[in-house]
């Protein structure tokens, strides 16, 4: 039981990173087009 536990945190702890470095690329992706539209204006 212990060990079931322990895999499923690790697997919830994994996708918690993944998503972050999902959310993180895509805040970066998101940065440059939104500098370059402030320039415009």
């Amino acid at each position: 039981m212990p060990q079931k536990l322990s895999e499923a945190c690790k697997a919830t702890i994994c996708n918690l990173l993944k998503s972050r470095l999902a959310l993180f690329t895509l805040m970066r992706k998101m940065e440059p087009s939104r500098r370059w539209n402030d320039e415009q204006h």
